[in-house]
């Protein structure tokens, strides 16, 4: 018998039939020889298949296959020894390790094809160079970039049983002769042999291993994923399990926020607390795969574009290697990202990447259910919050008419006890015509019903705790909509009732409050009822606004954005309007139109208005500021404030009708606001306004005009700010000056007013200048419209 081939694997190789026939043809001590053997074999076996679930046997092969290239390096009196690995699936080569002086570790990465290494992993060929820098195939840019001036090299490849190349060595600078000889290459290629064995089992050893402890990872993570809807919890442990099969330092599962475009994770700090971290979906290696779903296996970080320093820089920490997948829920929709960071030996391959694609496939199951859950809980509970929170009434009852559920609006608006009338039959507790025909006809037919003003009152109960007060209560008038509940399977197990009250209070409020803040609606329920908003005159103060370069702004946006920047507008402007208990009349496309002292009489309503309008100016300041941090572009408006007598009332048709008013102070705070463009202005209001205004808020006398279709002449005013606005030195200096150009351009001295209005712009820019320098330019080059001045401006459009 050969005694290098084990019993076992003699055995192996055997037909069964010659197994069985030769053990029965032994005798005594033959077979027990045999059998002491073959438990000896069996022994090994076990033993090193325990050796392979060691957690570190793949650094104790790498430390034990990197000592040995070292060595054979001092042997053969190298300065460097280098072992190079040829990875086939990233077209590459890197170093096991670079011995310089000492223990001195450098990590180097070529291409396959480049440098002296990589010519012998593609060429199969050996090379012995005495003069490295008369080679061409030599690149002299890596001495630069290590520091290292190589003179000679002896460079051999390592094949495995199959002839392929699985490694190369390289030695550098023969320390003891100008150059390597032939006896080195010969002693090199008999040690390389041995490293060649050594290191092809080591790795078949590592696939093995590896696999071993993949599948045991895998199920412990599938175990996990199985048992925990803790999503932190979850994501948390499962990374740990990726992190520590694949050798990672540092390993993160980031998921996808579809309604804030963003990646987000939790992750552990210093003192073992955990904080969120959010990054834009776009940004960075996670957010390319976010983006793409590609597969980014990243041998150097900071050779690719994609990858950010500025993060290393501020915690100290080198990112070198960068394994990053993306995540798919069951509907093959990306969810999230996982990102491996820093291979503790080498680099991500293709079989880390086949790991963890199962781990991602898993953590995908397990995240859409653990979202399933938080969603289906979430939703009871809003659901729950809904109903408690209407302000209609909603009972929820079972097939055979009994109440299930009922709301607290319910409660209140029929004087019912929950506990009394949950578990009765709902026609026990509220007295509606056919109740019980209108229920069943919903659940024999598994279509939702509407039955409009109905009436409806509590059923007497002699067994609730008040019967006196239910007694009592008012029949009310209600919308009643009757909708099935369906289970999963679609059968209907019962009703939902919603019970609308259309009394004419409600009616009432519900149409104030589209106008006006519920502190003012409040105030004209308790004073004049629906009476108010009938037909009557006023006197008010109208304000007009609008946004400039609306059309211009809403041809490069679509659809959606329009919508969604004039939602955002109008519920910042419309604050400002409730605040200073204004009324919104109507909303023109972009424009907004408000009424101050109706339908509810405000004697200031003047300088209510104007505050307004000071309170829209400063929140559009804010509005703009969040839109320019958002990258989007600021708007800009005009507000035009008249106050006068007008006509204000419900106005419309028996089907629809709206709250409006109507009359010239309206149409004159249109055109005010039109010409806020004219003057460069964004608040002007006229002199029917100014005179009702307190003495000390910051005006600054425009122009006096007539605006088209009137003769009778108005000043206007813009507005600076209100009472406790001061004017600087500079803007005091501009107002003198200004004040004193337009007296000189009333009485007709143009020459006089051009000068003073030129100093004006000097001093300060203001664009209504240039119009009044314009003007005055064109009263010295027209004698006629000069003789014909009466000091007023006609305005020619509206």
């Amino acid at each position: 018998m050969e005694q290098d081939v084990s019993l076992l694997s003699r055995f192996a190789e055997s037909e069964e039939q010659a197994i069985k026939e030769q053990v029965r043809s032994l005798d005594r001590p033959a077979f027990e020889n045999l059998l002491e053997e073959l438990a000896g074999d069996f022994h090994k076996v076990l033993d090193s298949l325990n050796h392979l679930n060691l957690p570190d046997i793949e650094q104790v092969l790498d430390s034990l296959v990197e000592t040995f290239s070292y060595k054979i390096g001092r042997i053969l009196e190298a300065d460097r020894s280098t072992l190079f690995v040829v990875d086939d699936n990233a077209g590459q080569l890197w170093s096991k390790v670079a011995t310089g002086q000492g223990d001195d570790i450098l990590e180097i990465t070529l291409p396959m094809g480049e440098g002296l290494a990589g010519y012998v992993a593609e060429t199969g060929e050996t090379l012995n160079i005495p003069d490295a820098y008369r080679d061409e195939r030599f690149n002299p840019e890596v001495d630069k970039k290590y520091g290292y001036r190589t003179k000679n090299i002896l460079c051999m490849p390592l094949t495995n049983s199959d002839d392929e190349t699985i490694a190369v060595v390289q030695l550098l600078n023969k320390q003891t002769a100008d150059h390597f000889t032939e006896e080195d290459e010969e002693l090199l290629a008999r040690y390389g042999h041995y490293v060649s064995v050594i290191f092809d089992s080591a790795q078949k050893l590592f696939e093995v291993a590896r696999n071993q402890r993949g599948i045991e990872a895998l199920m412990n993570a599938t175990s996990i994923l199985a048992e925990s809807l803790n999503l932190e919890k979850t994501l948390s442990t499962v990374m740990d399990e990726a992190r520590d099969l694949l050798h990672a330092e540092r390993s993160t599962l980031f998921l996808l926020d579809d309604e804030t475009a963003e990646l987000w994770s939790i992750v552990k700090k210093e003192d073992g607390s955990t904080m969120e971290v959010r990054i834009p979906d776009n940004k960075g290696i996670a957010g390319h795969v976010a983006q793409t779903g590609e597969i980014l296996n990243i041998q150097d970080a900071y050779e690719d574009d994609r990858f950010n320093p500025e993060v290393d820089k501020k915690t100290g920490y080198r990112t070198k290697t960068i394994l990053c997948m993306p995540v798919y829920n069951s509907d093959d929709k990306l969810i999230g990202v996982t990102q491996l960071i820093n291979k503790k030996n080498g680099v991500f391959t293709k079989s880390d990447e086949y790991f963890m694609n199962i781990f991602n496939a898993q953590a995908g199951i397990a995240l859409q259910n653990a979202k399933l859950f938080e969603e289906v809980a979430t939703l009871q509970q809003y659901q729950k919050d809904i109903l408690q929170s209407l302000s209609d009434a909603v009972i929820a009852t079972k097939t055979d008419g009994s109440i299930k559920s009922i709301n607290r609006s319910a409660i209140e608006i029929f004087g019912l006890e929950q506990e009394v009338a949950t578990g009765k039959k709902i026609w026990e507790v509220l007295a509606v015509e056919k109740l019980q025909e209108l229920l069943d006809k919903v659940i024999n037919e598994g279509e939702a019903q509407y039955y409009p003003d109905q009436e409806v009152s509590a059923v007497a109960d002699p067994e609730a705790k008040n019967p006196t007060d239910q007694q009592e209560q008012d029949v009310r008038n209600v919308n009643i909509t009757i909708n099935p509940l369906r289970n999963g399977g679609g059968s209907v197990y019962g009703t939902l009732l919603t019970l609308e009250d259309i009394s004419q209070e409600k009616r009432m409020k519900s149409t104030l409050y589209r106008y006006m803040s519920q502190e003012v609606a409040e105030q004209i329920m308790s004073q004049k009822g629906e009476s108010i908003m009938e037909g009557d005159r006023h006197e008010v103060s109208i304000l007009f606004s609008d946004i400039r370069g609306y059309t211009q702004l809403t041809e490069e946006l679509d659809a959606g954005e329009v919508v969604e920047l004039l939602n955002e507008y109008f519920e910042t402007m419309v604050e400002s309007i409730f605040e200073y208990k204004g009324t919104v009349d109507k909303f023109i496309g972009d424009a907004i139109m408000a009424v101050f002292g109706a339908p509810l009489y405000l004697e200031n309503h003047p300088w209510l208005c104007v505050q307004a309008a000071l309170s829209m100016r400063h929140n559009l300041k804010n509005f703009n500021e969040k839109r320019v941090q958002d990258g989007k572009s600021p708007i800009s408006i005009g507000i035009g404030i008249s106050s006068d007598i007008v006509v204000s009332g419900n106005i419309g048709s028996s089907k629809r009708m709206d709250y409006t008013a109507i009359g010239d102070g309206v149409n004159m705070s249109a055109r005010l606001e039109s010409i806020t463009k004219l003057y460069g202005c964004d608040i002007i209001i006229s002199e029917y306004t100014q005179q009702k205004l307190p003495k000390d808020v910051a005006l600054r006398e425009l122009d006096l005009i007539r605006v088209k279709g009137k003769t009778v002449p108005m000043k206007i005013f813009e507005v600076i700010g209100g009472t406790d606005y001061r004017l600087t030195k500079q803007e005091a200096e501009f107002q003198e000056l200004f004040e004193q150009a337009n007296e000189l351009y009333r009485k007709g001295s143009f020459n006089e007013a051009d000068a003073l209005f030129k100093q004006a712009q000097s001093v300060f820019n203001h664009p209504s200048c240039d119009v009044f320098i314009k003007r005055c330019e064109h009263m010295l080059n027209n004698p006629q419209a000069a003789e014909d001045w009466d000091g007023v401006w006609t305005m020619q459009t509206k």
